[in-house]
């Protein structure tokens, strides 16, 4: 038996949590901020984009059987542009995780460790990982899987109580600022979908690559549901213009639940909750950002260079000095460099595709 395969259902909750965690890091916020009252249909026209590139890269991917796209940009034009690709992926896993470290310590440390110095509660975050990260996939995936069903049901929870408790007016007008906004002018917004840089790679570590199209779309599926609950949730709850310089939106959503006097600090639920699904989605990122060196670099082991990576991902983390870096960071860079990266892979997808034509694939 192969122990380094992973379920279908493990495959779809690795995507879901990545994306959960774009979300909550700052997508959702965004989005309210960019396009106002029309932030729903906005959600659902880049959730539209989604499942258009989901079923173009699942079509692509229909000829490849356990290769990534690593594999495929060695096949298209040797280890040059496997180096390139594998360079791209390395600095977007890294900057993928400098945000969240940083994004989670900061809360923690506004929410309830307002004395703490931020580099313990860093430390604490990276240790933890690391130590998780050192399993194979399977631990991470079957951990990952666990976690997400631990958010299921208070999810549906909060967002059932925070929009029937919601204004429907904040909904109007439609269009919020405009035509361009809404549709054209912040397609950049699509980053909340920053999972789909992962359906590039888990083809070889599924156990069942026939169900490829069916984990992406069960995954884009619920990512979209999660982030539309999100957003109208956000835009239903509070005035837009109060989520400029917020680092917890989504948390202020839970301080306005309570249950009597019986339980009133539910948010506290919310934050242990959030707190598992990010150490879980920086596990995901280094055992991406470890495999991805090593199969760049032909080395045996994996676990080499994993302290170095934490090394660097802690030095980004603390680069992050305030808000305003970290704004800057989740709203310019990342979303660029997500779109830059997925137009490049998707390039590299379809003429390997082209090229499959002509001659056959190595098999791995």
């Amino acid at each position: 038996m192969n122990y380094k395969n992973i379920c279908t259902a493990e495959a779809i909750a690795l995507i879901v949590v990545i994306i959960i965690n774009q979300t909550l890091l700052g997508a959702a916020k965004d989005i309210v901020i960019d396009t106002a009252s029309s932030a729903w249909i906005h959600t659902i026209f880049i959730s539209i984009i989604a499942f258009v590139l989901v079923f173009l890269i699942s079509k692509l991917f229909s000829k490849f059987i356990n290769l990534d796209i690593i594999d495929l940009s060695e096949f298209l034009a040797g280890k040059i542009l496997k180096t390139i690709v594998c360079m791209l992926l390395i600095g977007f896993f890294i900057l993928s995780g400098a945000l969240i470290l940083n994004h989670i310590s900061n809360c923690l440390s506004i929410v309830y460790l307002s004395n703490t110095n931020i580099l313990f509660i860093v430390l604490l975050f990276l240790i933890g990982t690391v130590i998780v990260a050192r399993k194979d996939i399977n631990a991470v995936s079957r951990t990952n899987l666990i976690i997400l069903c631990l958010l299921v049901i208070p999810t549906i929870v909060l967002f059932i109580v925070t929009q029937s408790a919601g204004r429907l007016d904040s909904l109007f007008p439609i269009l919020g600022y405009g035509f361009e906004e809404t549709f054209l002018d912040n397609t950049t917004n699509l980053y909340a979908f920053s999972g789909l840089i992962y359906l590039f790679l888990i083809t070889p570590i599924m156990k069942d690559t026939t169900k490829y199209r069916k984990i992406a779309l069960i995954a884009i599926g619920i990512s979209s549901l999660y982030l539309f609950f999100t957003v109208t949730s956000l835009l239903l709850s509070f005035p837009f213009s109060s989520l400029t310089e917020d680092l917890l939106s989504v948390y202020l959503l839970s301080r306005t639940m309570s249950f009597g006097s019986f339980l009133e600090r539910v948010d506290a639920i919310y934050v242990f909750l959030w707190i598992l699904s990010s150490f879980s989605y920086l596990s995901i990122i280094f055992y991406f950002l470890t495999n991805t060196f090593k199969k760049m670099t032909n080395i045996k082991n994996r676990n080499g260079v994993l302290y170095s990576f934490a090394s660097i991902i802690l030095g980004g983390a603390l680069i992050i000095k305030d808000v305003t870096d970290l704004n800057f960071g989740q709203k310019i860079i990342f979303p660029y460099y997500f779109i830059i990266l997925l137009f490049i892979l998707l390039m590299v997808l379809l003429l390997a595709y082209f090229k499959s034509k002509k001659e056959p694939v190595p098999l791995k």
